[in-house]
């Protein structure tokens, strides 16, 4: 018996809507929820538009992190925020505690992400 056998149909139609992964669940036992994209591409974070797939990308990148994948959280103030799940690779070593583990993946991808979106704009005669 797999996990999604105790959870009802209705709250992951529910979920996969809030989340905007697009997937079904497997007929066949054990029964597994199968992601096959998303159902919108970006997360609109009040009014700014982030790509789950540079954050995935990021993720990836960080020493020990085996999987990854973001998708927006709706949010009473901004609309939507980034959330992340993580699986770590067996030989990870980001730290001891879960606490520690999720700091430094935040500083590795705050620095991956701010060399992405920190270079200057190449500039032309128009503009």
């Amino acid at each position: 018996m797999s996990a999604l056998d105790l959870i009802s149909p209705a709250l992951i139609v529910r979920w996969l809507a809030r989340t905007g992964d697009q997937g079904f669940i497997k007929p066949e036992a054990p029964h597994h929820l199968q992601l096959t994209g998303r159902l919108k591409e970006l997360i609109n974070r009040g009014g700014e538009k982030i790509s789950p797939l540079e954050i995935d990308h990021a993720l990836q990148s960080i020493r020990g992190v085996g999987e990854a994948v973001s998708f927006g959280a709706p949010d009473a103030k901004y609309g939507e925020i980034v959330w992340a799940t993580v699986v770590l690779k067996p030989s990870h070593s980001l730290g001891k505690t879960e606490v520690e583990i999720e700091k430094k993946i935040q500083r590795d991808l705050e620095i991956k992400l701010s060399k992405v979106r920190s270079g200057r704009f190449p500039m032309y005669s128009c503009g």
